[in-house]
């Protein structure tokens, strides 16, 4: 399904969205839901744990202002592009995703920018491709760097494919910033919901889920590290 946000506030038009994609998934045990013309929507993971709540798996990703350079490139081309799922457990928290695929986020340029501290290394570059530190260099004219090198680009312009050129919103360069004033974002997000209970039953999902969480808990943690967590 395809909702018009008629430039909306995301929030309102992501929660109508992902209710809409749980709701076909308890019909059909997949629910898929797409989003135009709307605007920022805050944490994506708000919407995964909505899904989560009516005991589905739930996925969302949404386009965003260009602030990351294509792997190999030098211009900013994709936005950091968020992306978050919700795996129901049984006695567990659930499994959580939320992050950006971005190296670091526009935010954290902008607070090292604001305080006057340099940038990790190898996180972002300046206008001619070449690394730096300089916030206020990437600010102006320079680019973020997607995570994981051309990892990170693949599931960024994923992300910009489906949530924004198969919704009919703006993508890559045609994306508009919250802060300019008088421009509508033209944002497209992506709502999925998944219903396990279709599949091998919801408490046996669950318990599976449960299993593998204890696999993982009981992992040996590196030197230095205190828990291996699965909550990322």
């Amino acid at each position: 399904a395809l909702i018009d946000g008629d430039h909306g506030f995301g929030q309102v038009i992501g929660d109508r969205a992902m209710d809409l994609a749980i709701e076909k998934a308890s019909k059909t045990g997949v629910g898929f839901v797409g989003a135009k013309n709307t605007s920022d929507y805050g944490m994506a993971v708000y919407y995964s744990l909505k899904a989560v709540g009516s005991d589905m798996i739930g996925i969302t990703f949404c386009n965003t202002y260009p602030w990351v350079a294509p792997w190999g490139g030098c211009g900013r081309l994709l936005g950091t592009n968020p992306i978050s799922c919700a795996i129901p457990a049984k006695e567990r928290w659930p499994i959580v995703l939320d992050m950006s695929t971005s190296a670091i986020t526009a935010t954290a340029v902008l607070r090292a920018k604001e305080e006057g501290r340099k940038l990790p290394r190898n996180v972002a570059i300046d206008e001619n491709g070449d690394f730096t530190t300089d916030p206020d260099e990437v600010w102006t004219k320079g680019a973020i760097l997607p995570f994981g090198t051309y990892k990170g680009y693949g599931i960024a312009l994923l992300i910009d494919i489906l949530a924004g050129v198969l919704t009919g919103s703006a993508f890559g360069k045609e994306v508009k910033s919250l802060h300019q004033l008088g421009e509508f974002m033209t944002l497209g997000q992506c709502f999925i919901a998944i219903d396990p209970d279709k599949m091998i039953g919801i408490e046996n999902f669950k318990e599976r889920v449960d299993k593998e969480i204890e696999m993982i808990k009981g992992s040996k943690p590196s030197k230095g590290v205190k828990e291996v967590l699965y909550d990322i």
